[in-house]
């Protein structure tokens, strides 16, 4: 009885995972959702607790990506990259 217990728990994460996976890939929902779906899925089957859940964050993770993001953004608003293409297609024109 314990591996049959065992197997539903390993079984339930993959089950879990791979329809994310395939909701992120064929963009049936927005990735963010199917993630929070996911974790929310395992959350109601005690699979994962609450507080493991929030542990398994990584705040570092997550700041280096909104730093990124913050970057990015200032330098569309700035025109860096439609520099980098004139400048990319000035150079291939010949």
């Amino acid at each position: 009885m314990d591996i049959l217990v065992e197997f539903k728990l390993v079984l339930i994460p993959i089950v879990v995972f791979l329809v994310v996976y395939a909701a992120i890939t064929f963009e049936l929902v927005n990735k963010a959702v199917a993630a929070m779906s996911g974790v929310s899925v395992l959350v109601l089957l005690h699979v994962v607790g609450e507080h493991q859940a929030v542990e398994l964050i990584d705040m570092e993770t997550i700041m280096l990506l909104t730093g990124m993001m913050i970057i990015v953004s200032i330098l569309r608003l700035s025109g860096f990259f439609y520099h980098c293409i004139g400048e990319n297609c000035r150079s291939y024109s010949g």
